[in-house]
């Protein structure tokens, strides 16, 4: 796993998997002063197809639930039924909305599945 990561667990398990993600091929590349002087209001995002993976059902699931505990604005939540290439599919964010979501989240959940 390149150039990531992990912490171990007081029973050797890693507790903590982290990849540095990178940018994909369709968004530009954000400035480091923007990425580092963006307003940080979301606590969390999670933005996924649910049908390609039972984990991100199962954790969209769960953050819905969640988003009760929490104001209103901590817990961003997109998923679209159907996986779809361009964009185009119920519930995918045009990617000048999914950058700024990115840019104003602390925590981008990144379950695996496409």
């Amino acid at each position: 796993h390149s150039g990531g990561g992990s912490s171990e667990a007081g029973d050797g398990r890693p507790a903590v998997l982290w990849l540095p993600l990178g940018v994909g091929r369709r968004f530009d590349s954000v400035p480091h002063w923007e990425a580092t002087n963006s307003s940080r209001r979301i606590l969390a995002n999670l933005m996924v197809c649910l049908e390609t993976s039972p984990v991100r059902a199962m954790l969209a699931a769960k953050l819905w639930h969640a988003r009760r505990l929490f104001p209103r604005s901590a817990l961003e939540i997109h998923t679209a039924v159907k996986w779809s290439e361009t964009y185009s599919a119920s519930g995918y964010l045009p990617p000048a909305a999914y950058r700024q979501v990115l840019l104003s989240s602390l925590f981008t959940i990144v379950p695996s599945g496409h």
